[in-house]
């Protein structure tokens, strides 16, 4: 965290856009995955305001699809959906395939969080063959994706089993 603050004061004091909106968003990241949901927040919000003065729409993209996903583990699903959905929408028509294969797999854990299993699998696999098609049919990872999707689900109904919202698994 120390030596984002530096490269986002260096940024600030350079009148660097690009570099400060860069290291908000790794900022707001950091703060997200430390559980300290307003302080990401509030600098991801900042970060997507300095992509978008930059004219970065992937950096906006990846700034908004972050700032969905502190959304989603407080628990505000709506808001989470909104902003990755967002995202999906601008890697979509930026063709950015891979930044569609990631908003994929957080809007599946939006679903599966809001007890929608079905559509929750469907995203999974449509990001499986996103990544898939990224990496060609004889590379390995498309099959540690799946993998890694049907952890997630497993983890995600895990989680919901401690919150204590067995119904919805």
């Amino acid at each position: 965290e120390d030596d984002v603050l530096i490269v986002l004061e260096e940024a600030r004091e350079a009148d660097d856009l690009r570099h400060e909106a860069a290291a908000l968003t790794l900022l707001g990241d950091l703060y997200a995955a430390d559980n300290d949901y307003d302080r990401a927040e509030a600098i991801l919000s900042e970060a997507v305001q300095k992509w978008r003065e930059v004219g970065d729409v992937s950096g906006v993209a990846n700034a908004l699809r972050s700032l969905g996903m502190s959304y989603l583990f407080r628990g505000e699903h709506n808001r989470a959906d909104a902003l990755i959905s967002e995202a999906f929408a601008s890697y979509q028509s930026n063709g950015d395939r891979k930044g569609e294969a990631w908003a994929l797999q957080n809007l599946a854990w939006i679903s599966f969080s809001e007890g929608d299993a079905g559509t929750a699998e469907a995203r999974l696999h449509a990001s499986a063959e996103l990544f898939g098609e990224l990496l060609g049919p004889d590379h390995v990872v498309p099959v540690v994706v799946r993998q890694q999707h049907m952890r997630d689900l497993g983890a995600l109904a895990l989680r919901a089993l401690d919150q204590g919202l067995g119904h919805l698994v």
